[in-house]
């Protein structure tokens, strides 16, 4: 924690038996390396590729050829982050007119989002699905494209080949996660680091 004085406050109320002092300006800023640099202190070691969901034990899809999926939500909270609406369904029409299959997932705090992208010839719309049967879908996908949201690390975690991320007012450098992912950066502008009621990319 950067500030000496609240690190010792909270060592206090959470009884932590071991502090580890950082430079911020530094060391790095994302957080996957922020954590695996915690774990190091503590012994751990990364392991050669990352830990999997308990559910991962049920046969996996191997990706499908011409299979986007596309999320365009980002959840309670959190709508600026989004690309806009818009955006996406004028992407989705795109991709299925060039011969490809999209899959639109939404959460349930989306609902305004699914009536978007029913009904569009080739499209596939999946609301709310059981994380489960969530991640046998996304791990079909050959392409995944969404924000800066948990479809982002979800997706790296079922080994998408290609994850597209599109950044508004967040930092891809504090949040992307590792794997082959290509952040669209935000506007320039932008706040570095997310707030309600920042702007979005264009």
């Amino acid at each position: 924690y950067p500030h000496g004085a609240k690190t010792m406050t909270l060592a206090k109320m959470f009884r932590f038996n071991n502090l580890l002092y950082r430079d911020y300006k530094k060391a790095p800023l994302n957080y996957c390396a922020v954590n695996m640099e915690i774990l190091g202190a503590r012994g751990a070691e990364p392991g050669p590729k990352p830990p999997q969901p308990a559910f991962a034990d049920y046969e996996s899809s191997s990706p499908e050829k011409g299979l986007v999926g596309i999320h365009p939500g980002s959840g309670g909270g959190m709508a600026y982050k989004r690309w806009p609406s818009d955006k996406y369904l004028e992407l989705v029409k795109s991709l299925a007119a060039g011969g490809l299959k999209p899959i639109v997932f939404t959460g349930p705090q989306d609902k305004e989002l699914p009536p978007l992208f029913q009904n569009i010839p080739g499209v596939v719309s999946c609301d709310s699905l059981p994380l489960r049967d969530l991640y046998l879908k996304v791990s079909a996908c050959g392409v995944l494209i969404t924000g800066d949201t948990f479809m982002l690390h979800f997706a790296a975690l079922c080994g998408v080949p290609k994850i597209i991320a599109i950044y508004g007012p967040t930092d891809p450098a504090v949040t992307l996660p590792s794997g082959s992912v290509t952040a669209i950066s935000r506007r320039p502008g932008c706040p570095r680091r997310g707030r309600r009621g920042g702007r979005g990319p264009v």
